[in-house]
């Protein structure tokens, strides 16, 4: 009797590699720059957000530093943003960079808090969110709308301009409903509006290049996109003045009359007064006067007679370079023309 073999036991899955959520608020919500696992939208309470935290790196410069956002603590607030799960490999990867992005280079410091999804509210999540705190050497601190509205369209820097940060943050809270209300970063936006009619330059009409992608007024339009605010050369307007030269000109060559045709090319056979005959010098130019010789007469020409009996018929061309007697009967310069003998040649 044959033997069955042991069945092998199934294999257990093993342990799901630990995971980490990463709050965003800022420029995190648009734009990570490192490998999730997923993402949700949601809020966190007791912060609010406030564009108190000074950049001279991302969207600023030393002399001109600009404005991003930090979360101030506040039994009342909520804050909106974006949660990304990050596991395994991935953990080490994110801290690495953002330890760089929003650490080194932002002034940020890492902070705990509970992250409530939008689809699940009630089941909270641990996340890791990066907090400008007062101590930091790039914390500007409170000031009025209106002077945060003139910080921010004045500064830019290596990740773009300063506006286009304000700009999709409004946007992306703009679309999570009106549960998300920022009282903060309206009054910012309603002051950047109010000052750009003061930028246009006059003569221009009300709103024109002011729309997210192009949102400073200016010699020229301007395109916001990741790598900053590019200019494109605007195109010079042609004067009136021009204009009716232009014009002018057009209508001239048009009203211009035909020019006559131009000579035959077989000019040489034809007489040398009549009309088609080109000149062959100034001299033989009708327009020649004083100076130089008088046009040659038009040679007398021989009278029809009988045709000889034999040789060579007397050609009609007319002059010839050849000279006297070239066997084809044209006439000699200043004479008239020799014939063949009758008996042919001589």
């Amino acid at each position: 009797m044959k033997r069955e073999p042991p069945s092998t036991p199934p294999a257990t899955p093993g342990p799901e590699p630990p995971s980490l959520w990463i709050f965003g608020y800022g420029s995190l919500v648009w734009r990570p720059d490192f490998a999730f696992r997923s993402r949700r939208v949601g809020f966190v309470r007791g912060y609010s957000r406030r564009f108190w935290q000074g950049d001279t790196f991302h969207r600023g410069c030393d002399k001109r530093p600009g404005r991003v956002v930090t979360l101030l603590e506040d039994r009342e607030g909520c804050t909106w943003g974006v949660a990304y799960e990050v596991r395994g490999e991935q953990i080490g990867a994110a801290l690495r960079y953002l330890n760089v992005r929003e650490a080194a280079l932002g002034g940020y410091d890492t902070k705990t808090v509970d992250f409530h999804p939008r689809d699940a509210p009630d089941r909270p999540l641990r996340a890791l969110a990066y907090v400008a705190t007062p101590r930091n050497p790039g914390y500007l601190g409170p000031a009025p709308a209106e002077d945060i509205a003139g910080q921010i369209l004045a500064s830019r820097g290596c990740s773009g301009h300063n506006l286009e940060y304000l700009l999709r943050l409004a946007d992306f809270v703009r679309l999570c409903g009106p549960q998300a209300r920022d009282e903060h970063l309206a009054a910012i936006v309603d002051a950047v509006g109010a000052l750009l009619p003061r930028l246009r330059p006059p003569g221009t009409a009300p709103g024109a290049g002011l729309s997210p992608r192009t949102p400073r007024a200016g010699p020229g339009p301007r395109r916001v996109g990741r790598a900053g605010l590019g200019r494109t050369p605007a195109r010079r307007p042609v004067p009136p003045d021009a204009r009716a030269i232009r014009t002018g000109t057009r209508r001239l060559r048009s009203s211009s009359p035909v020019p006559p045709p131009r000579p035959s090319r077989f000019y040489l056979l034809t007489d040398p007064g009549s009309p088609g005959r080109r000149p062959r010098s100034r001299r033989d130019s009708p327009d020649a006067a004083g100076g130089g010789r008088a046009p040659r007469p038009p040679a007398p020409v021989a009278a029809a007679g009988p045709r000889p009996a034999s040789g060579p018929r007397p050609s009609p061309v007319g002059p010839s370079r050849r000279g006297p007697g070239g066997g084809l009967g044209l006439r000699a310069p200043g004479g008239p023309p020799s014939l063949p003998p009758p008996g042919g040649r001589p």
